[in-house]
């Protein structure tokens, strides 16, 4: 599964870090990401500047770590036993994709650019490395397979997630399963 903490750094580290997430989740529930500065983030989680760029370069930097680690602890929770690319497994995988999805951009500050904020690469980056675990393997087909998946379960997951599907979500994940497990070309030959 995903690692993001590096379980030997310094418990003062993993704090602060912690605060910081804490902070800058909690600012994005109240105003739109372009809004929140460096500033606003170290004031609420009350340390100082200096503290916030030995950790990170900016608030983006921070985002990414921040996104990485709460997608993976959501992974963590539905695939906790997952070792393998099953159906099951893989279907797990685009129903924890699409409930994070939700609740993300559920949770964050209405934004005229909230549909553009940095977090797709990142999702799918954890994506990719999570099918590329099951998958076992680094050739080139494994990879077209782990990018190809990642990106289809997200995508399907954004679609969804910002409410441009009417279907029921349990629907909505049978069908996007139908498609991963059979490709589009069984979907064309129904509607011919």
């Amino acid at each position: 599964m995903l690692i993001v903490e590096d379980q030997n750094l310094d418990k003062r580290v993993l704090r602060t870090r912690m605060a910081l997430r804490e902070a800058f989740g909690n600012l994005m529930h109240e105003k739109p990401f372009e809004q929140i500065t460096v500033s606003d983030i170290t004031e609420r989680a009350m340390i100082n500047r200096a503290t916030f760029y030995a950790h990170f370069n900016d608030k983006y930097e921070l985002f990414d770590y921040m996104l990485r680690y709460i997608f993976h602890e959501h992974l963590v929770t539905i695939l906790a036993d997952a070792d393998a690319l099953t159906y099951d497994n893989l279907r797990n995988l685009a129903f924890a994709t699409l409930t994070f999805l939700q609740k993300f951009i559920g949770h964050c500050a209405p934004s005229e650019r909230n549909n553009t904020l940095p977090f797709e690469m990142q999702l799918q980056a954890c994506l990719f490395d999570v099918l590329m675990d099951w998958l076992d393997g680094s050739e080139a087909s494994t990879q077209l397979i782990a990018t190809a998946t990642s990106s289809s379960i997200l995508s399907a997951g954004l679609y969804y997630a910002r409410g441009k599907s009417e279907l029921e979500r349990e629907t909505y994940i049978d069908q996007l399963m139908d498609i991963l497990m059979h490709g589009i070309d069984a979907m064309i030959l129904s509607h011919v």
